[in-house]
Order: structure tokens, then C-alpha cells, then sequence
């Protein structure tokens, strides 16, 4: 076990560690042996069992997994067969190691922390701890009708860039793609950034593309507005690429 950015990250790359359900492995043998595996609850990942599926994201499915030493966690899983189908299966390896070395080093209340990151032939696994609450999207369409409470949109806003300044200041980290689906909520309430598929060191040279100065640029200006406006959060909160919540204006 690697110890990494004060997190006991566990980086497995055999193929030994997905021990496929009875089920699974009878079904399998009456099918071609060219055809992507798909993964199963109550195969074994590592030392974690995989559950239900619990969300979908671009290119992910999301399940909920449960540790060898028990409680229960968030498993972010690629399938390596959809690397192959987008044309560079090289680059996107490159991505995925990545994502990995950056988010790996990353500490803060309010950024969601890497547990365990397992590589094999099937698929990328990235272990996390279990959002019961989900996304902010998800909180928009089950409590934001009309709109937050004025308390729960400013906390909110407040813990969003804290974790965002966290990564521009210490981490030296761009997000790249700061949007409501990549901010989750997790057991205590608390909103915790993730989704750093697209993130980039700041100062290093895929950070001097045009796409991820333009991202860098619209998160500082999140961070400049809640400063300027720290004691109400006037005129506006998130300033997302995709979307994102508003404030109510005062006075």
C-alpha cells in the first residue's frame, strides 16, 4: 500500500484483483471471448465488493462498494472497451493516469478524496467515500423548487470555493470542469468538489491550452466575486461553464 498525500491510496494494476460473481463466470464461458466484460454486483474489486448501481455518468457507470474491512463507498468505473471505441486509447490512458496523480495528492474538507485507484484489462476503478445525497443537480431538482433557502445557497457557495481556492492556491490545480453534476454532497451535508478528469497543474504546459486557461480564468472569477461580496453573496454564485445555481439578489 502506497501512502500518498496523507491518504492510504491502494494502486493495484493485476488483473487478478476483479474476481468475477459465480454467475458471471458461468455466463461468460458461453460467450465470445472478444466481448468487453461487463462489471457485475458482487464482483470483487481489490478488497472491495462491488454493489448497486447507483448513477452514469458521461463514459462511468457509479455503484456503491463495500470494503473488505466494512462501511460503505462510491466506485467510479470506465470501462477500458469505451477507451478503444473514442479512436486513442493512448491518449486516454494518458488521461486516466492523469486524473489519478492529481487527484491522488489532493486533501481538503471540501474535495472528494481518492481511497483507491485499481487499473485492470476491464476497466479503471477510482474508490471514493458514498455521497448518499448525491450532486448539487440532483439537490436543485429534489429541493430547489423554486429556489434554495438563502442559508443553504450561501453555505453552499461558501464550502464550493473554499475547495476551489484550496486547488488554485495549494494544490496548484485547475478543475477544468467545475459544473453542479461535479460537486456532491456528502453524509454530513458538507459539498465536496470531484470530477477531475479534466483537471491540469497550473504552470505546467497542457495547462497553456486555450480551453484550460478559459476554465482557470472562470473559476478565479468565482473566487473574486465571493470576495467582493462576501457578506451576502450579491448578484451571482456560480459562474459554470454548464450551468450552475444563482443567488437571489438583495437590496
Amino acid at each position: 500500500m502506497e501512502v500518498i498525500g496523507g491518504t492510504n491510496l491502494d494502486r493495484s494494476f493485476s488483473d487478478s484483483s476483479v474476481s468475477a460473481s459465480p454467475a458471471v463466470t458461468l455466463l461468460s464461458s458461453f460467450g465470445s471471448s472478444e466481448r468487453p466484460r461487463e462489471d457485475v454486483e458482487g464482483d470483487i474489486v481489490s478488497s472491495f465488493t462491488l454493489g448497486p448501481v447507483v448513477g452514469y455518468g458521461t463514459s462511468s457507470t457509479v455503484r456503491q462498494a463495500f470494503p473488505a474491512s466494512g462501511g460503505i463507498v462510491a466506485v467510479k468505473i470506465i470501462n477500458s472497451h469505451d477507451h478503444s471505441e473514442d479512436g486513442n486509447a493512448a491518449l486516454a490512458r494518458k488521461r486516466i493516469e492523469q486524473e489519478i496523480s492529481i487527484w491522488s495528492k489532493l486533501s481538503h474538507e471540501h474535495v472528494l478524496p481518492l481511497l483507491s485507484a485499481v487499473h485492470t484489462t476491464f476497466a479503471d476503478y477510482r474508490f471514493t467515500i458514498y455521497c448518499p445525497s448525491g450532486t448539487l443537480l440532483d439537490l436543485l431538482k429534489r429541493d430547489g423548487s423554486p429556489a434554495l433557502p438563502w442559508d443553504d445557497a450561501g453555505m453552499i457557495f461558501k464550502q464550493v470555493v473554499k475547495g476551489l481556492r484550496y486547488l488554485h492556491e495549494d494544490a496548484l490545480v485547475v478543475h477544468g470542469d467545475l459544473t453542479l453534476e461535479n460537486v456532491l454532497v456528502d453524509e454530513a451535508g458538507s459539498c465536496r468538489i470531484g470530477g477531475f478528469g479534466m483537471a491540469r497543474k497550473i504552470g505546467t504546459r497542457d495547462d497553456e491550452d486555450a480551453s484550460a486557461q478559459s476554465a482557470l480564468q472562470v473559476e478565479r472569477t468565482t473566487e473574486h466575486r465571493a470576495d467582493t461580496r462576501h457578506a451576502e453573496c450579491q448578484h451571482t454564485a456560480f459562474d459554470y461553464k454548464s450551468g450552475g445555481i444563482k443567488a437571489p439578489e438583495t437590496g
